[in-house]
């Protein structure tokens, strides 16, 4: 199991292993406002593969709260 994280830590080929999010995503908007694949961070998690982190740099904000306002 330490190696297969250490491969991975250093080697790209782990996202054969996973779904790349450019595959999934279909629309995204988040209070309102369009979104696209530039917003989410890719992370590899060994217990999951491949997992996309949103809003990793803060810049997107919201005040409300509810269904309607988050991400979507």
């Amino acid at each position: 199991i330490e190696a297969l994280k250490s491969f991975t830590s250093f080697n790209p080929s782990y996202r054969t292993f996973g779904y790349l999010l450019k595959d999934m995503l279909i629309s995204c908007s988040f209070g309102s406002v369009s979104c696209n694949l530039s917003d989410f961070e890719e992370v590899y998690m060994f217990d999951y593969t491949n997992c996309f982190k949103f809003n990793s740099n803060g810049e997107r904000v919201i005040g409300r709260r509810g269904y309607l306002y988050g991400l979507q």
